[in-house]
């Protein structure tokens, strides 16, 4: 087998762009949730890590939700021979 390396596929779109994930962080919504949590941080109290949770969910949902608008943008190209993405994993 060995360590063969998978090359990179852009047409897999799992995370964001360096430039939309910097849009992102610099979002008010986004800053204003990083600091709630950063003031929750070490807290142990059943509420403060509830609360944490929420937050991180709620940053997820944003995260999550700019991933799916971008990826909803991109062109769709039909010219991939079939099991194209099958053959990339089958190589590892």
């Amino acid at each position: 087998m060995g360590n063969r390396p998978i090359s990179a596929n852009p047409r897999l779109w799992q995370c964001l762009p360096a430039e939309k994930q910097y849009m992102l962080e610099g979002a008010l919504e986004f800053r204003r949730l990083e600091e709630q949590i950063a003031t929750l941080e070490g807290a142990r109290d059943k509420e403060s890590i509830r609360s944490r949770k929420a937050l991180y969910n709620e940053k997820r949902r944003l995260e999550d939700q700019e991933l799916r608008d971008w990826q909803k943008r991109q062109p769709i190209k039909y010219d991939d021979p079939l099991g194209y993405h099958q053959a990339i994993f089958d190589q590892a």
